[in-house]
């Protein structure tokens, strides 16, 4: 459908009574099915001028919308921000696409580039660092700057990248003399940087397949693929507090763990910790400032609340009774 069709059906809509009440009264509820809603709410916050917070039960229904807003060509400034499927405290890794997903969103929210996030109640759960703490685990390098090779080895191994001899994946990073071959979040492609000494020679893409070089790039953004830092002095804190707060009833299984942070720096899925050592947190609705919230279909929300609240008490008891961290 024409941008002309939608512009003249949304000022129809905007001119009609429901829709000036609707304007007047947010906290009302309008049962509406989700490519509705889509675009009753995407004009509501556009005509506030507030960014939007759409919650949807299910991450079909996140997709349904986005899906939606493309019709009126808002697809630009909509990101979905996901969640794991996993608690916390299932002690498993969460997936790097999860990971560079999240890292994507949470950029465009601090940078104020997007109009509206799409999210189930599940990422609600999650704590996330605020915007200026994750702007400055952000790097964004040029042709011509000088970055120290080991310096940005070490920080793209605080924030969860992984090296490897070969980078097929996003998160991956394999040094190889003066060039570092990484794939960040956000990126379509691995990208090549070309190093004389401490300045960037060149930025370009490469094909994993075939490892050559492509199209040149006028600079790179690294997003962290730790929302909150982890490196060697974050392990070694993380013990020191994981240890007092279990005290004298620190299970064998519990001293493992503290003893795989101590001597390597890690254990499987440690990332889920980070936060305890955040100085501040904020959730997703702090992230973007003052967000209008648009809750669709309430009842199934709730639902998955109580499901998800259930979930994470029942896998924290049985973490408990098995005497892990």
């Amino acid at each position: 459908m024409s941008d002309r069709i939608w512009d003249e059906l949304s000022r129809t809509l905007r001119a009609s009574a429901p829709y000036r009440s609707l304007r007047e009264r947010l906290g009302d509820v309008v049962r509406l099915p989700v490519p509705a809603a889509a675009w009753v709410g995407e004009l509501v916050a556009r005509d506030l001028e507030r960014p939007l917070l759409v919650v949807v039960p299910r991450e079909a229904d996140a997709l349904a919308w986005i899906e939606a807003a493309r019709l009126f060509g808002r697809e630009d400034g909509i990101v979905y921000f996901p969640a794991p499927s996993l608690t916390p405290y299932q002690e498993t890794e969460v997936s790097l696409q999860v990971r560079a997903q999240e890292a994507v969103a949470l950029d465009r929210a601090c940078q104020g580039t997007v109009t509206t996030v799409v999210a189930t109640p599940r990422a609600l759960f999650r704590r996330l660092p605020r915007a200026r703490d994750f702007a400055a685990a952000v790097r964004e390098i040029a042709p011509g700057e000088d970055h120290p090779m080991d310096g940005l080895v070490a920080h793209l191994a605080r924030h969860g990248f992984r090296r490897t001899d070969l980078v097929y994946e996003v998160g991956d990073f394999a040094v190889r003399g003066g060039i570092l071959d990484l794939f960040p979040p956000g990126e379509d492609a691995p990208v090549r940087l070309d190093f004389f000494g401490d300045t960037v020679e060149s930025i370009r893409w490469f094909d994993p397949q075939s490892q050559r070089s492509e199209d040149t790039l006028p600079s790179v953004r690294l997003l962290p693929l730790y929302l909150f830092p982890g490196g060697a002095e974050e392990a070694a804190d993380l013990a020191t507090l994981l240890a007092a707060h279990e005290g004298p009833e620190l299970s064998p299984e519990g001293a493992e763990l503290l003893e795989a942070l101590r001597q390597r720096g890690a254990f499987q899925g440690w990332e889920n910790y980070l936060p305890l050592l955040a100085p501040a947190t904020a959730g997703l609705a702090e992230v973007l400032g003052e967000p209008l919230v648009l809750a669709v279909d309430p009842p199934a929300l709730a639902a998955e609340v109580d499901h998800h609240e259930a979930r994470l008490a029942a896998d924290f008891a049985a973490r408990r009774e098995h005497g892990k961290l």
